[in-house]
């Protein structure tokens, strides 16, 4: 079991990545998590990278806040692309 410290230290990495790629957590109204064209390309390329080198035994970290918060938005702040101007209905139903 790994401790603490090394869990906080992995998920202070993933935010950093998620940050240097662009990504913001924030508010923003009247939407969710959509994929612009540039990441789609981005994921498909390393889809095809992660198939094609199976026998490594690296860990892989799979983010999608869709899996994570499907039914419920996390004080209402979503993980998006400042720069996609794509406006996507929340999953959530606002009852």
């Amino acid at each position: 079991m790994e401790s603490t410290n090394d869990i906080n230290a992995a998920i202070r990495i993933v935010q950093r990545c998620i940050k240097r790629c662009g990504y913001k957590r924030d508010k923003k109204v009247g939407s969710a998590y959509a994929m612009s064209t540039e990441n789609g390309v981005k994921r498909d390329n390393y889809v095809a990278s992660m198939a094609s080198e199976e026998a490594d035994q690296r860990r892989n970290v799979y983010l999608d806040e869709s899996y994570i918060h499907h039914n419920y938005p996390r004080r209402d702040d979503s993980l998006y692309d400042p720069t996609d101007p794509t406006v996507v209905k929340a999953k959530h139903k606002e009852r």
